[in-house]
């Protein structure tokens, strides 16, 4: 069972973007609600800076596989496959929950 960990990443990005295109085919129908002012710069902000952030470590997490070899063979190619994919997806899923 060496890839349990990249299956079940890859699982559960299946399930963000699940929930994100479902999300999104209901936000068609009723608009979301409009976030208070004192939070307006923030909610426009902070997806932004999230996403920074994923990227950085989609950068960091890829170098150091390549430079361990899969971490010393601790991990697979559908591991780090699965990783991505779940920082993807996750990338996603908060663009669309964010988005007005």
């Amino acid at each position: 069972m060496p890839h349990v960990a990249g299956l079940l990443m890859l699982s559960g990005a299946a399930v963000l973007l699940w929930l994100a295109i479902q999300r999104r085919r209901r936000n068609r129908l009723s608009p979301p609600p409009v976030p208070h002012e004192s939070l307006r710069m923030l909610a426009d902000a902070a997806p932004a800076i999230v996403m920074v952030g994923l990227l950085i470590a989609a950068l960091q997490v890829t170098v150091a596989f390549v430079m361990t070899d899969g971490g010393g063979g601790l991990f697979s190619v559908l591991d780090l496959a699965g990783f991505l994919a779940l920082l993807a997806a996750y990338g996603y899923w908060l663009k669309v929950k964010t988005a007005r």
